[in-house]
Order: structure tokens, then C-alpha cells, then sequence
């Protein structure tokens, strides 16, 4: 199984997650649910089961299909439309075809990341709908925190990365 392909599964895998999430809490929750809540996790917005779920069905729908949509025209942009550093080297013919694979794949795994992050926040906003002992709003701030320093630690990997190309001596 190529990189690529086990990207797209672990990303459908973790788009379907929180589908499988509202369907398993939808019939649980109450018809008026706490929808925000402030720096302490206390609820400070409420709004109808119903109009949540279809609010949440458009985000993750937008969310799912930016991630899938880009990558599946990402081979097909022209260079000039391609913000990359060293563009001579990394689009020359002989390996843009990889550069490309390459971008499409991380584009995949932060689409993973994203949607698991998503359903972590979903997850939590059905706990505190469920009762006061059911969530643990600590946890979920270590996920949004990890999630913002993998990001910007990604972000600079990857602007590293495509930085200053290999040496053609085979050191770098």
C-alpha cells in the first residue's frame, strides 16, 4: 500500500469518526444543549439539538472537502500557481510528480489531525450536554494545544524542507 493511499484511508477514517460520534450521541442528547462554553468551560451559549448537528454537518462537510478537494487538484495547477521555495528545483519535470505526491500526502495528514482534533472538541461538547462528570475539559485543551504546536512545528518543517534542496553530492 503506497504512502499516499494510506493517507487517504487514515483521512476518510478520521473524517467518518465524527459522523459515527453524532450518530452514536444524537438520540442521548437533550433537545436545548450547551454549544459554547467560556475560558473555565462553563456553558455560556445554548441553541436547539437539531440546529447544532445540521451547523456541525456544514463545517465538517467544508472541513472534509477542503482537505479532499486540494490534493485532488494540486497535480493539475500550473507552477506559477504553487507557493514553493526553490520552485526551479522542486517542480522541475523530473520530480514534481513526487514534490506533488509529497505535498498531497502532508495535506492528508493535516486533514487527519484536523478532523481528529474536531471530533476531540465534538466529543467534549457532548460530555458536558450529558452531565457534569462526563467530561474533562483539561484533556481537550491539551489536545487544541498540541495541535497548535504540531502545526507550527509542521509549518516550519515543512518550509524547511523545501528551503534549500539536496546537495547533488549526496551529503544533504
Amino acid at each position: 500500500m503506497s504512502k499516499t493511499v494510506a493517507a487517504r484511508i487514515a483521512f476518510l477514517a478520521a473524517t467518518l469518526l465524527p459522523v459515527v460520534q453524532a450518530a452514536y450521541y444524537y438520540g442521548r442528547l437533550p433537545e436545548r444543549i450547551a454549544v459554547h462554553f467560556n475560558a473555565v468551560g462553563r456553558p455560556d451559549r445554548w441553541d436547539d439539538k437539531d440546529g447544532f448537528m445540521i451547523v456541525m454537518a456544514l463545517v465538517l462537510l467544508a472541513l472534509a472537502a477542503s482537505f479532499a478537494v486540494i490534493p485532488l487538484f494540486l497535480h493539475r495547477l500550473p507552477d506559477n500557481m504553487i507557493n514553493l521555495s526553490r520552485k526551479d528545483y522542486w517542480l522541475h519535470p523530473s520530480r514534481r510528480a513526487e514534490t506533488l505526491w509529497f505535498i498531497e500526502r502532508q495535506l492528508l495528514w493535516l486533514g487527519v489531525c484536523s478532523m481528529l482534533l474536531v471530533s476531540v472538541i465534538m466529543q467534549e461538547v457532548y460530555w458536558a450536554n450529558l452531565g457534569p462528570e462526563t467530561g474533562n475539559l483539561t484533556i481537550t485543551l491539551w489536545v487544541v494545544l498540541a495541535f497548535i504546536v504540531g502545526t507550527v512545528a509542521w509549518s516550519v518543517w515543512m518550509i524547511r524542507r523545501f528551503a534549500n534542496p539536496p546537495s547533488d553530492d549526496g551529503s544533504g
